[in-house]
């Protein structure tokens, strides 16, 4: 069905360059063809990091995200565009298949260089979540269609919190031990909602602070863990991993020596 293209791209808009500068593209890059095959999105939370999930990994080996591209099929918009090939993926060690514990940070070959269409996201720490309106953007360059294309334009969407949404994501999404309520969150759309492609995207807040230029224009909140199997009815809400649970499995790769 192409409910999801439609849905996807009229409730959807595309994204302007340096609107989400966390966004970034995870995939793989073939030294034989000279090809890319993006397959998931990730947020960038540091210099030399990554945040995705680990179902991605499925998909084959990640080793390769790119930065700061708003349209992958074009080189028109690629002056703030970096890429980098991936040294470590380290998935949860407590990820299983059928979704639980869906996080995965990928470690870059090189230091990124902050500007205005990179930068990284903050992670809602359990300290920030007065923060948390249940209200976000989700951000991806998902599925434009339920075959495995994805939208070459980076698209977004608003997309809020769905409380006791418990048995429509079991039957939605066949979560073998139930939905867990404090590692996972459903969110939905009016019309409209996350696809396959943007799997590995970010849910992101705007954070209000206005300290210096780049202080943090999002927090991240979630991971998209599986996106609508009907793109666009509120019965098959998304279900996305709570990063404020994985907080400190983050810190202890990101930031080994913060006390």
């Amino acid at each position: 069905s192409n409910d999801c293209a439609r849905e996807f791209i009229t409730g959807g808009e595309l994204a302007r360059a340096k609107e989400f500068p966390p966004a970034a593209l995870v995939g793989r890059f073939d030294l034989e063809t000279k090809k890319h095959d993006w397959f998931c999105g990730g947020t960038l939370i540091s210099e030399r990091f990554v945040l995705t999930a680990s179902h991605c990994a499925k998909t084959g080996v990640i080793n390769r995200v790119r930065l700061g591209d708003l349209d992958f099929s074009s080189n028109k918009d690629d002056e703030g565009v970096q890429e980098f090939s991936v040294s470590r993926a380290i998935s949860h060690p407590q990820y299983d298949s059928s979704n639980y514990n869906d996080i995965m940070l990928l470690e870059l070959n090189g230091t990124v260089t902050f500007t205005d269409y990179v930068q990284p996201a903050c992670l809602l720490t359990p300290s920030w979540t007065v923060y948390n309106t249940g209200v976000f953007w989700a951000v991806g360059w998902g599925a434009v269609d339920h075959s495995t294309n994805m939208s070459p334009q980076l698209r977004r969407v608003q997309l809020k919190q769905l409380s006791g949404c418990g048995p429509i994501a079991n039957e939605a999404h066949n979560l073998l031990r139930g939905l867990r309520e404090r590692t996972q969150f459903c969110a939905h759309g009016k019309t409209n909602d996350t696809c396959k492609g943007d799997s590995g995207g970010p849910l992101l807040i705007t954070f209000p602070s206005k300290e210096e230029k780049y202080k943090c224009l999002y927090m991240v909140a979630g991971i998209i863990s599986k996106g609508q199997i009907e793109c666009g009815s509120q019965d098959s809400p998304s279900l996305n991993t709570n990063v404020t649970a994985f907080v400190r499995f983050i810190e202890f790769h990101v930031w080994p020596n913060k006390k």
